[in-house]
């Protein structure tokens, strides 16, 4: 079997209403040596008869169901396990959102980007948040890339800062770099933790084009997450909030085991991981100021603003 440039993972979990669009805008890409692997985490909608219908029509498409509920990390990493196990020699690859639609040279555009520089890992686009019908939301603004920074501290301090891992998620990988990296780590926020990972390999390039269109649903929230992550079966470290257990976990996989890292001194693993914390800790408290003040402090104002109130009809009266 001929082993394409591209290999898409699609992972699927109850999504049968939109899944068709999907499949559409992605199998009528302008770049066509590529192959879809659709991986069906035990939806309990109609994904599987939506799938099979296309792959009916079309060879690139396959089809494959998980005999147990795996969760979202274990069924992202099934994705990139099958393109693997089927397409060794395959260069790229990609996770393709369920319910998400994509512009016909999406995979053109961002398999140029990973040919024409060689040292780049990464390639993504800028997007469009649409509603559940399709209509547009507004752009998504966040620009980002590591174009040109070749120290790989300074990569890897920018990325830190700066990503915005659930769309960079859906970009284009070199396949090599993505398993070195360690794929998707049964961890909270693994999107965040790849992207920062994967950094330490080199440049992320940015499509400024509009090329994917992104349905989103519903309130992010790490309750909701763990329940997608892990599945059925949370375990306890699940709890563990993100800002220490991503970089204890950075830092045992670059400073102790060491494997996938790449060529660092452990002494240099110590260094990002401690970064990584120190980051993290700030943008996770930031985080929580910013929510405060914007579900809570109107709230306060306007009780202050009736106590004062009050205060001054008490004195005016006694006057």
């Amino acid at each position: 079997m001929n082993s394409p440039l591209v290999t898409v993972g699609i992972p699927l979990y109850n999504h049968a209403d939109w899944l068709g669009e999907t499949l559409e805008s992605l199998l009528t890409q302008t770049f066509s040596d590529c192959r879809f692997i659709a991986v069906d985490d035990c939806s309990t909608d109609d994904s599987r008869q939506v799938v099979e219908s296309y792959v009916a029509i079309d060879g690139r498409l396959s089809y494959e169901c998980n005999s147990r509920r795996l969760g979202m990390i274990g069924n992202w990493r099934r994705c990139f396990e099958v393109a693997r196990e089927r397409y060794p020699n395959a260069r790229y690859f990609a996770w393709a959102s369920d319910h998400d639609l994509y512009h016909p040279r999406a995979l053109e555009e961002l398999v140029g980007q990973l040919d024409n520089h060689p040292e780049a890992v990464l390639a993504y686009s800028s997007h469009l948040k649409i509603s559940e019908t399709g209509e547009p939301r507004g752009q998504g603004g966040w620009k980002f890339d590591t174009a040109g920074i070749t120290s790989r501290n300074k990569r890897f301090v920018e990325t830190t800062w700066r990503m915005s891992a659930g769309n960079m998620i859906y970009g284009l990988f070199r396949s090599d770099a993505l398993l070195k990296a360690g794929v998707f780590r049964k961890i909270l926020l693994p999107d965040r933790f790849l992207i920062a990972e994967i950094s330490l390999q080199g440049e992320f390039r940015q499509v400024r084009e509009l090329l994917w269109y992104r349905r989103h649903e519903g309130v992010f929230s790490l309750r909701r997450q763990r329940q997608s992550l892990f599945g059925l079966k949370q375990p306890w470290w699940a709890r563990i909030p993100w800002w220490i257990s991503q970089p204890k976990a950075l830092g045992w996989n670059l400073c102790v085991r060491g494997t996938g890292r790449p060529k660092v001194s452990r002494l240099y693993g110590f260094f990002y991981a401690y970064e990584y914390f120190f980051v993290s800790t700030i943008l996770h408290f930031a985080r929580g100021i910013r929510r405060f003040q914007k579900r809570h402090l109107p709230r306060y104002i306007d009780r202050a603003k009736e106590f004062f109130s009050g205060r001054s009809r008490d004195t005016a009266a006694g006057d």
